[in-house]
């Protein structure tokens, strides 16, 4: 069985060793065309990360109270799992929180 990739139009064997899986069935895009594409959008991601962070930073401030509404709804949803998620980074930061702590209490 074949199959054709969205991308460079090849035909290839429909298996694993030419699509990447996707649940149960076999991607759209051939390995080597999403390789690519990972590629460039990991190139993008490092060249526009200000950007990004810029574009969040004025969403969060325009719309403060729907992500704060958001976030409660989530937490209710899933306490223990945000509970886990804040303890692993806590754990993982421990020099950063103390160095907060400190500043926040001289």
């Amino acid at each position: 069985m074949t199959k054709i990739c969205t991308k460079c139009k090849n035909e290839l064997q429909a298996t694993t060793e030419f699509f990447y899986k996707s649940g149960k069935s076999l991607q759209t895009k051939c390995k080597k065309c999403a390789n690519i594409m990972q590629a460039r959008w990991n190139e993008y991601s490092i060249t526009h990360r200000e950007e990004a962070k810029t574009r969040a930073n004025t969403y969060y401030q325009d719309h403060k109270e729907g992500v704060k509404e958001r976030q409660r709804i989530a937490y209710k949803k899933n306490p223990d799992k945000i509970l886990s998620r804040n303890n692993e980074w806590r754990d993982n930061n421990q020099d950063s929180t103390i160095l907060e702590y400190i500043r926040k209490h001289n």
